[in-house]
This record gives C-alpha cells, structure tokens and sequence, in this order.
C-alpha cells in the first residue's frame, strides 16, 4: 500500500507538522499490523492498526485508512474462501487480489 502525506499532531501539544514524501517515494503498511494471531477472523483497518506514533500520524487520515480498509477486506473474502485463518493469507495472493482491482501497489 502506497503512502505519501504524514501529518504528526506533537504528543505535548506543540503544534502539527505535515510533510510529504517526494514524488516517487512512499512508505508501506505491512498486512501484519492488521490482524492477531490470537484472533482467527479477525481484521483491524484504518486508525486501529498497531502502528508507532509517526505512523498513526499518517494512518488516521480519512484518505489513508480507506488503503488498509480495502485490504483488510480483500483478505478477509480471501481467507473466507479458503476457510482460513487471516494470518494464513498469503500476502503475495493479497497483492495480486488488490492489484487486479486497480489497487497501486508498487
């Protein structure tokens, strides 16, 4: 999943910093902050994800949730086909399931 705005609000209340990548660059949410292994049918998309604080500072922008929302779901109708856990998808068939629906996965 390609990213490229990050908008940090300061823990201390010392203000907002936005910054952009440069165009090309992006960052990667892996399918791994979307589930647990201790919950076999369970996905955790858009401002719930685990993430550190910089990341949350991208991840809870309405645009961006709506990246790992559509994966979550791919994955989800994925591991239901196979009657699988969601730890069990395969994150290359994932790729190519979200690629297929014009997902930018570069």
């Amino acid at each position: 999943m390609l990213l490229s705005l990050i908008d940090i609000h300061s823990p201390t209340d010392e203000g907002t910093r936005i910054a952009t990548l440069a165009p090309g660059d992006w960052y990667e949410i892996p399918y791994g902050t979307l589930y647990t292994s201790a919950i076999n049918k369970l996905l955790v998309a858009g401002r719930c994800i685990s993430s550190t604080h910089e990341a949350q500072a991208s991840l809870r922008i309405m645009p961006t949730c709506m990246v790992p929302g559509q994966a979550a779901g791919v994955a989800a109708a994925l591991a239901d086909a196979g009657d699988l856990a969601v730890w069990q998808v395969s994150p290359l068939e994932l790729q190519v399931d979200l690629k297929a629906s014009g997902a930018d996965l570069r």
